[in-house]
């Protein structure tokens, strides 16, 4: 069945991909990111279909985006000049593979996994950097499109349960996180036994990060004028519906991030100062694990005294006890890390589908993405990341203070994004770094902005705007 979807869905990709553009490319990679993992679940609609059998679809995004996109861009990347930040990238992810390959533990099919679904979407920098503001109203397009669909799925299953769809795929890939909480829910285990819908997406929490990123993608469209008042308060409100049916507070929590940042960037010189950016970076990390700590130890047994199981679920602090310690985690590891890390490879997400001969403490990075650095790639390789983000929102800076009113309002919007996908990091770990927010944080070191200055006067693109780099 798996092998079927992806014969039909090939021939379509890749017609659309003959002649296209990289930005038109990069618009059905996001695509095939929105909708590969509700295919891996139709595929159990078939019977006698083996579990491995799903990942023949996820990764046909990562086949596209290296075939279609990744290959085709080198060579003109190579050709000019590199930035400071796409420097920094490709030290990242040099030493991110070597780590990656030299490691003890992994299997060699771990090692594969880990450097493709990984350690690749780190090369989308790079991509962004020069196709990034040409691409930004399509994707955000696709991204929108997509959550929406999403919103409304979610909106179905919180309505009426799961669909045959869900509960086959429950039934047969019982290794995947979110058919084991429907199962869970389904026997009344679990929190309450209530489920978390997922939409298109595979888990709840991926769901209400697609969400949240279809919601910045939403607000870079209206801040262009590419969309209607109705239009955006309409999908705005399907997508905070969404993003509240999720039922997933780390996610909520990066909402309001996103909203108080945006009205700050839009109301102070805060992008001026890559340098205050930056220290708030290093705060939030300091301050997540303390207020884990607190919330679970005063709210900790709220969950249980609610007679209302969705009530419940929503007001459940003791998963908190997996965060608290994340601090006291990293200092804990730093020593053992100073010079080298273990590599992707051991990636819980790679290590459980893929297998290891290395034991990991558990809990081992206390669900925060700036620990499982450590451990992935050591102090350098944390050190990289966080220079990364800083010559970034450096980058940024000089482009604000240089922009037009549109330009900064969507760096305002994209600088906010950047952020509340970072603080999900904090409680969910390293998830949110995937190709949404590489895409993003290129596209604000991005070299050409000429559509950006051509809506900004009025006038349509001219063929310079619209020639690649």
């Amino acid at each position: 069945m798996a092998l079927t979807l992806a014969l039909l869905l090939g021939p379509w990709v890749g017609l659309a991909s003959v002649s296209a553009t990289i930005d038109r490319r990069l618009a059905i990679l996001f695509s095939l990111l929105a909708m590969a993992d509700y295919l891996k679940r139709v595929t159990f609609l078939a019977p006698d279909q083996s579990p491995w059998s799903q990942y023949l679809i996820s990764i046909l995004p990562t086949l596209y985006y290296g075939a279609a996109i990744l290959v085709p861009a080198l060579p003109r990347i190579i050709a000019t000049p590199l930035s400071r930040v796409e420097r920094l990238a490709l030290i990242y992810l040099a030493l991110a593979l070597a780590m990656t390959w030299l490691s003890p533990g992994p299997t060699l099919l771990g090692r594969l996994a880990a450097s493709g679904l990984l350690v690749l979407p780190w090369t989308m920098i790079l991509v962004a950097a020069r196709w990034g503001w040409e691409a930004l109203p399509g994707v955000s397009r696709t991204m929108v499109f997509w959550g929406v669909l999403s919103a409304l799925y979610g909106l179905w299953l919180f309505s009426f349960g799961p669909t045959p769809v869900e509960l086959r795929w429950a039934e047969s890939a019982t290794f995947s996180i979110g058919a084991r909480h429907l199962i869970e829910a389904m026997g009344g285990e679990g929190v309450s036994g209530v489920w978390r819908v997922t939409g298109l997406q595979p888990d709840a929490f991926t769901f209400g990060l697609f969400l949240l990123t279809a919601l910045i993608g939403l607000e870079a469209l209206a801040a262009r004028g590419e969309m209607s008042r109705l239009a955006h308060a309409g999908f705005f409100g399907l997508l905070l519906l969404g993003i509240g049916l999720s039922l997933v507070r780390t996610i909520w929590v990066a909402l309001v991030v996103f909203i108080v940042m945006r009205w700050i960037a839009e109301h102070s010189t805060l992008l001026r100062h890559p340098r205050l950016i930056s220290l708030g970076l290093v705060g939030m990390f300091l301050l997540a694990p303390a207020t884990a700590a607190v919330l679970y130890q005063r709210f900790g047994s709220l969950a249980g005294v609610m007679p209302n199981p969705l009530l419940a679920r929503m007001l459940t602090f003791g998963t908190l006890e997996a965060r608290k310690d994340a601090l006291a985690m990293f200092l804990d590891v730093l020593p053992e890390r100073l010079v080298t890390g273990l590599g992707y490879g051991i990636s819980p997400w790679v290590t459980g589908k893929f297998g290891s001969m290395l034991e990991l403490p558990p809990n081992f990075a206390e669900h925060n993405a700036l620990v499982e650095q450590l451990w992935y790639v050591g102090l350098p390789g944390l050190l990289l990341f966080v220079v990364l983000l800083y010559e970034a929102f450096a980058r940024l800076a000089r482009r604000y203070a240089e922009g037009n009113q549109l330009e900064r309002q969507v760096l305002a919007i994209l600088a906010a994004g950047l952020l509340a996908l970072f603080t999900t990091g904090l409680g969910n770990g390293s998830v949110f770094l995937s190709y949404p927010f590489f895409f993003l944080l290129g596209v604000i070191v991005a070299k050409e902005q000429h559509d950006l200055e051509a809506v900004s006067d009025g006038s349509a693109p001219t063929a310079r705007a619209r020639r690649r780099p």
